[in-house]
């Protein structure tokens, strides 16, 4: 519960950039919020087996994903609108948010579960 202020912060910029590409941003917003998500929160974390980590950072990975989609259907049904553009309902609107909040929850955890790997195992790696 402790790093759901991180999750609010990458949900509100993802959101935020949403509003100034539209369309399919919600997808790929989802994506790099995922992974940056996951790598910020991958360095508060203790050692542990990854199940464990993941389960951690679930809590902010859900927050972060409600927001980006709340401000993507406040940019597509109310600004979009509002500046006289038509909203787009299912050709891209619902897959691009479909796969950007399950990219950004999925990514944060697999990410942040990757601080779970053995330490002898990371260090051979580099």
């Amino acid at each position: 519960m402790r790093h759901i202020r991180t999750g609010v912060l990458f949900g509100v910029i993802a959101g935020l950039l949403t509003f100034l590409f539209s369309g399919w941003s919600v997808a790929v917003m989802g994506l790099f919020a995922g992974v940056g998500l996951g790598l910020a929160l991958e360095s508060r974390l203790d050692r542990g087996s990854p199940s464990n980590l993941a389960k951690q950072v679930l809590p902010a990975a859900l927050t972060a994903g409600a927001i980006l989609l709340v401000l993507s259907l406040f940019q597509n049904f109310v600004v979009q609108p509002a500046i006289g553009k038509p909203s787009s309902y299912g050709n891209v609107f619902v897959p691009a948010n479909i796969i950007g909040v399950i990219a950004i929850i999925a990514l944060t955890m697999i990410t942040a579960s990757f601080r779970g790997l053995e330490e002898k195992w990371e260090k051979e790696q580099r």
